[in-house]
């Protein structure tokens, strides 16, 4: 740590740029980089595209149906708003994975 290798805090161990470089190297560290960055940006694209996709999302929930005093299928405006930020926290989901983990819950109901 003193050396500017590693950051240690209370519940992991941090590699700093100075320990990838001298594992990895510069070219290794250049191809993380440019696949984290295209990751990032699918990432927003998904999550600019979803007021396109969210009402199809929605039908696969039943329609009139509450659980708990809720209804099953919630209001789009909220959908999507909660589909965002659902998108921001993970950034490897994709739309395929969130409509096959749906469309498999369900039909295990």
């Amino acid at each position: 740590m003193k050396k500017g290798f590693i950051k240690i805090t209370e519940n992991k161990i941090i590699a700093r740029k100075k320990s990838i470089d001298l594992l990895l190297g510069s070219e290794l560290l250049d191809a993380v980089k440019t696949v984290a960055t295209s990751k990032t940006a699918k990432n927003k694209e998904l999550v600019g595209s979803v007021e396109d996709w969210i009402q199809e999302w929605r039908e696969l929930f039943p329609a009139g149906i509450k659980s708990g005093g809720y209804p099953v299928r919630s209001p789009k405006s909220g959908c999507a708003a909660k589909m965002k930020v659902f998108i921001k926290k993970n950034k490897e989901v994709t739309k395929e994975i969130i409509f096959t983990a749906i469309r498999s819950s369900i039909s295990q109901i």
